[in-house]
């Protein structure tokens, strides 16, 4: 019947297939589009599908993490690559010249981002 056609179409979901390149960079740069993408996965009428072909990895896993469906090539590189930061530790000059560190944090297992402490 025409009504049941009128509901079939109404009940379509659509699918936005997105092709996903990203070599890394900090989550905090992705968050906003990752945030859009899990809106448009949670759409009922939307299905999310994220294509990679090369690399997707840090904030690009991250966003790559909101797909309902995630193809990669063989061979492309899909995850958390690992964290790695660098700074100078004055710990040593400091206390030779009686500074202190007070480091205030939110919990016994938190450690200061960055710290010169050490």
């Amino acid at each position: 019947t025409t009504s049941s056609k009128q509901h079939e179409q109404q009940q379509q979901v659509l699918e936005v297939v997105l092709l996903l390149e990203s070599p890394g960079g900090g989550v905090q740069d992705y968050a906003l589009l990752s945030s859009i993408l899990s809106r448009l996965r949670t759409s009922p009428y939307l299905h999310l599908t994220i294509c990679v072909d090369r690399v997707a990895a840090s904030g690009g896993y991250m966003m790559a993490c909101q797909a309902n469906r995630l193809y990669a090539a063989p061979f492309a590189v899909v995850g958390s690559v690992g964290v790695i930061g660098e700074t100078m530790s004055l710990y040593d000059v400091a206390r030779r010249h009686g500074v202190t560190p007070v480091i205030v944090k939110s919990g016994a297992r938190k450690a200061p981002l960055g710290s010169v402490w050490g």
